[in-house]
């Protein structure tokens, strides 16, 4: 049985926050950057956007060119389909 997104976006902000990163939902809207991540992430001065998705999900268009934006920027950002995923960005990038 796949996991819903919902589910797995709940795993991976429990693990971040279980080892002290503030985290907090993002919600689409009328006003709001298209494409913007699911979750951000930001402890000791770095800042994560998590797009989370199903192990079939894909991103749109949108996400990313918010993905480009913000890696043009020197931004983080991780494509998370479980909490695996996140703590080995997390590793891989030093970002403890």
């Amino acid at each position: 049985m796949k996991q819903q997104e919902y589910l797995i976006k709940q795993q991976i902000k429990s693990y971040l926050q279980f080892n002290n990163w503030f985290v907090f939902n993002m919600f689409q809207g009328p006003l709001s950057y298209r494409g913007i991540s699911d979750l951000i992430a930001i402890k000791n001065g770095h800042v994560i956007f998590v797009e989370v998705k199903t192990e079939n999900g894909r991103q749109s268009q949108h996400q990313k060119q918010f993905e480009q934006d913000v890696k043009a920027h020197g931004g983080h950002y991780c494509i998370a389909k479980c909490y695996e995923d996140m703590r080995d960005y997390i590793d891989n990038n030093d970002l403890q």
